[in-house]
């Protein structure tokens, strides 16, 4: 995973061309962005309970 106290985006701040993200899917690589627990894209989940059908519906 990527950096301490970092998310996703520390990865594509700087745009394309510049940050490794953008030139390794340039070169055709799969690029994946994780995230850890706890980031700024996981502190206001609305629905919390995994659970449920609804959770995993990623469309």
């Amino acid at each position: 995973m990527h950096g301490l106290l970092c998310s996703s985006a520390c990865w594509v701040v700087a745009g394309p061309g510049k940050d490794l993200a953008f030139i390794l899917a340039d070169e055709g690589y799969d690029v994946w962005l994780g995230n850890a627990r706890g980031n700024m894209y996981s502190r206001k989940h609305y629905l919390p309970d995994i659970k449920k059908e609804l959770y995993w519906d990623f469309r």
